[in-house]
């Protein structure tokens, strides 16, 4: 056997075990299958549960029940399908996410315990046994946007029928050139009011330093899906300045850097030298030439 076989055999046991590896199912301790959340599953824990899946899981095992996990090998597993709940427990869920295994890494050191709890709970939700009805707690409401020029306050009024509601989470943003930049949540108070600080470092978009406020419901499973915008000049001036203006390298002609400028001179003056002295030594040829 030459050493191309040998090379050959050795990589396809390498493939074969990485496979198997990959392949290998959860080795989850009978004790950890029958565990409970220290907090029963509640509307709460569902919704913020779904915030983290969105945040830490959503990337690999894409929308649970509707099969749209990334293209890895192997696929990571549907969380939402009836094959992986008929298996699994809130227990061994939280098991699972707390301690990883192969390409999935253990969250029990970038998460809370009560966040992995919350996790299990929402991916347990997509069972019969762990669902949770959300109707009877949800209500469609109404959303006002309020803003202080004087503090920068940006002020979230929740009501319904006119009534201000107490206790609703309320997010706020701005609008920035590839997303939106989160900068608090907050709970409406007995006034139905929430309210973020607007930060003093934020360019805005114009000499006027106009930026781009939006508002909505953080729970909108629960509240409906408002938004409200309304555009401030409180960010910083911007003041475009172009880079074509300055002596770069990159300029326009008007502005080529000097030294660039030297440079090309110097070199088109060193050919143009060069090219009248091969001329003269030419000439001196055929002059020598004529009187020998």
């Amino acid at each position: 056997m030459n050493i191309r076989h040998k090379i050959a055999i050795s990589i396809t046991a390498s493939l074969f075990f990485v496979s198997q590896l990959a392949h290998a199912q959860w080795n989850i301790p009978e004790d950890s299958k029958t565990l409970k959340a220290p907090k029963p599953v509640s509307a709460e824990s569902v919704i913020a549960g779904k915030a983290l899946y969105n945040t830490n899981c959503a990337s690999c095992h894409g929308q649970p029940g509707e099969n749209n996990a990334i293209a890895l090998s192997p696929k990571p597993t549907d969380l939402g399908s009836s094959e992986f709940q008929a298996r699994s427990t809130e227990g061994s869920v939280y098991f699972q996410v707390s301690e990883g295994m192969g390409t999935m890494p253990s969250f029990k050191t970038s998460l809370k315990d009560d966040e992995c709890w919350q996790l299990a709970q929402y991916i347990r939700s997509f069972s019969a046994e762990g669902a949770v009805d959300l109707s009877s707690q949800s209500k469609d409401l109404d959303l006002r946007l309020d803003l202080t020029s004087k503090e920068h306050k940006i002020i979230a009024v929740a009501y319904d029928k006119g009534a201000s509601v107490e206790g609703v989470k309320v997010a706020f943003f701005i609008k920035r050139y590839f997303g939106n930049l989160p900068i608090g949540v907050s709970k409406t108070n007995a006034n139905g009011f929430a309210q973020a600080q607007f930060p003093t470092d934020i360019p805005g978009a114009d000499t006027l330093g106009t930026t781009e406020v939006i508002v909505k419901f953080a729970e909108e499973d629960l509240y409906g899906k408002k938004i409200i915008t309304e555009k401030v000049a409180w960010g910083k001036p911007f003041k475009f300045i172009n880079p074509l203006d300055d002596n770069h390298l990159w300029a326009s002609r008007a502005n080529t850097p000097t030294w660039l400028l030297l440079s090309y001179l110097g070199v088109v003056g060193g050919v143009w030298l060069t090219i009248l002295w091969v001329v003269g030594q030419i000439l001196k040829i055929r002059t020598y030439g004529k009187w020998h």
